[in-house]
């Protein structure tokens, strides 16, 4: 699903990454109903208009940013179930690095997850979470899936 404006996506890097910067702040260090689009706007450096041509509610920014990190998450996991003749124990290893890295390294992110999954937004809550845990359980199937194949994992 697309959450931003094509308006957004046209903006010059720097200026996207100081609303997705701003947004995780805020979101992460306030929570979702307490965030405040106007502290936003301000520490991204952009009017609240603006900020509502790139993005249509404050619902729609607070899933972008759930959706990026997500997204850098996933090519992650994907790369890893990619990696030929590595054994399931290196692949899981590895799995775990990459989630004791980005607690470690995006502790804003992980507080925003947080965040979302004790949102009392329920709709919200469950379509992101499922996508999330989705993703996530069907890495952990195809790496034990093809340990099967490699006869490392009993069927």
């Amino acid at each position: 699903m697309k959450y931003s404006s094509p308006r957004f996506d046209r903006l010059d890097e720097d200026k996207r990454y100081r609303v997705i910067r701003a947004t995780i702040d805020e979101f992460a260090s306030c929570g979702y109903e307490a965030a405040n689009i106007n502290k936003i706007a301000k520490k991204a450096h952009i009017s609240v208009g603006s900020l509502y041509k790139y993005f249509e509610s404050k619902e729609d920014l607070f899933l972008y940013v759930i959706q990026l990190s997500s997204d850098l998450i996933e090519e992650e996991l994907r790369a890893i179930n990619e990696i030929p003749f590595m054994s399931v124990e290196s692949k899981i290893e590895k799995v775990l690095r990459i989630i004791l890295r980005t607690n470690r390294e995006q502790n804003s992110l992980i507080r925003l997850y947080l965040e979302l999954i004790s949102s009392s937004n329920n709709d919200m809550t469950e379509q992101l979470s499922f996508n999330l845990e989705t993703f996530s359980s069907q890495c952990y199937r195809e790496i034990l899936t093809n340990g099967q194949t490699t006869g490392e994992v009993r069927a």
